[in-house]
């Protein structure tokens, strides 16, 4: 059997993102991130650009192409301080520069909210700001199967189309992703991996600031 794939990132979206396996429904691969520029004042002043590569697609047949608006937020105890977002079918690339306050004593998140265009709900995954770790690499039985079967042949030209990126998200004419020079997307033929075999999180490389 093939060993997991790409798990240690896509565990952080296909956890929360899909429903019940027997009708999964749409789903969605990618967070946001941020680039503290520069880091917090004293005062509790930020500025970041946030960015996301964000992967749409359907397991129901019939049911592709997905669209959605991602928005990346910046939030303070729980209330929404800025934000960027954009809209797209299949893949959507997120980038922009955002500036908020966050007094010392206040929790500051980074949330990624996936508005589907369909009766998929909307779905928050919020994370504490300046996290550096991926989420829990929990082993996905599935994974391979819903990346090969489903998510690439969707996924893979819209990537393409959106060529080269913006920000620190840079896609090359395959279609592969990269954010901060760190891989998160293989598209055939795969050559980031060799395959979609490699075992947990081979080849992921460094995890920039805030992405997940």
């Amino acid at each position: 059997m093939k060993t997991l794939v790409v798990v240690a990132a896509l565990t952080a979206t296909l956890s929360p993102v899909l429903p019940a396996v027997a009708d999964p429904g749409a789903g969605s691969f990618g967070r946001c991130g941020h680039t503290p520029v520069p880091p917090p004042d004293a005062g509790g002043g930020y500025q970041a650009d946030l960015y996301a590569a964000v992967a749409l697609y359907s397991t129901t047949p019939g049911a592709d192409p997905v669209s959605a608006t991602v928005t990346c937020q910046a939030r303070v105890d729980s209330a929404v301080a800025d934000s960027v977002s954009e809209s797209g079918t299949a893949a959507v690339v997120v980038h922009g520069a955002v500036a908020f306050t966050a007094p010392p004593g206040t929790f500051v998140e980074l949330c990624t909210v996936v508005d589907y265009a369909g009766a998929t709900p909307t779905t928050t995954y919020c994370q504490p700001w300046g996290t550096t770790q991926l989420p829990p690499q929990e082993p996905l039985e599935l994974a391979d199967r819903l990346l090969v079967t489903y998510a690439d042949p969707v996924v893979c030209p819209a990537f393409k189309a959106r060529a080269p990126g913006a920000g620190p998200v840079f896609i090359n004419e395959q279609g592969d992703v990269y954010v901060n020079g760190s891989p998160q997307w293989d598209c055939p033929p795969y050559d980031i991996w060799g395959s979609r075999t490699h075992s947990v999180g081979a080849g992921l490389g460094a995890v920039p600031t805030g992405w997940s």
